[in-house]
């Protein structure tokens, strides 16, 4: 059974650094040049580093973005979302740190049906809201079978009060590149998503190498929180794994209501 759980939403936690972003689905091109989230091989160079990857530097529907002066000029109900309960079971990818779910979960969105591969957290977060930056942010990753597309919902955390849905993850987040954690204990990734009927959509991209522009992203308007002893579990462990913001270039971004 699903349960939702409701956060006081303040921020403190300070904007640092220029790092990167980790949307770790459609990655097999990426695999064989190695990239990082600054220096040479950051992400102002990522669309130099192979000719598969041009899309980082040429394409004009990049992610992540600020959102402001979104639209609702079309009805946009709450999502359709069909999750189910899955072990843990958390690998460090060396990007960030990847829960991969068992098949089954669904999310239709537009009259699309997209299956739940595996989802994923970054610090600080991908996506500003008017320009403000949370401390994390969770994305759940679909992906349409027929056509390989993505939908990914975006979850931002600020720092408050400690997260149930993340206390599950506190003793066993797996350290070091490689590394893989298991426990029979089931999670449901419904948990972390503190409202899905308020959310801003747009057209977007992989925000890692090869940063294809085939996915639409649902980013949810309300905040959920965590404590600053759960910030610095996942920062330590994953640094500044962000990717800069990038130009809307003409997008249009909607929201819900």
């Amino acid at each position: 059974m699903r349960r939702k759980y409701t956060f006081t939403v303040w921020a403190r936690i300070g904007i640092v650094a220029v790092a990167f972003a980790c949307l770790a689905t459609a990655k097999t091109t990426a695999q064989a040049i190695e990239f990082s989230y600054s220096g040479d091989e950051g992400p102002g160079f990522w669309g130099e580093l192979d000719p598969a990857w041009t899309n980082c530097s040429e394409n004009s529907r990049q992610s992540p973005i600020d959102i402001k002066n979104a639209h609702k000029d079309k009805p946009l109900g709450p999502l359709d979302l069909n999750l189910h309960e899955t072990e843990i079971d958390l690998i460090n990818t060396g990007h960030g740190i990847q829960q991969r779910y068992k098949p089954g979960s669904t999310l239709t969105f537009a009259g699309v049906v997209y299956e739940l591969q595996q989802f994923h957290f970054h610090t600080l977060s991908e996506h500003t809201i008017k320009g403000k930056r949370g401390a994390m942010e969770l994305h759940v990753v679909f992906s349409n079978a027929g056509t390989g597309n993505l939908a990914v919902i975006g979850q931002i955390y600020d720092v408050d009060e400690e997260n149930q849905f993340l206390a599950a993850f506190d003793q066993i987040l797996p350290r070091h590149s490689g590394d893989n954690t298991t426990s029979p204990t089931e999670i449901n990734v419904g948990d972390g998503l503190d409202d899905t009927r308020k959310y801003f959509t747009y057209p977007g991209s992989l925000t890692t190498p090869p940063c294809s522009p085939t996915v639409t992203f649902i980013v949810l308007e309300k905040r959920a929180t965590m404590s600053e002893e759960q910030f610095h579990l996942f920062n330590d462990i994953m640094g500044n794994n962000f990717r800069p913001l990038q130009p809307l270039n003409g997008r249009t971004i909607h929201r819900s209501h």
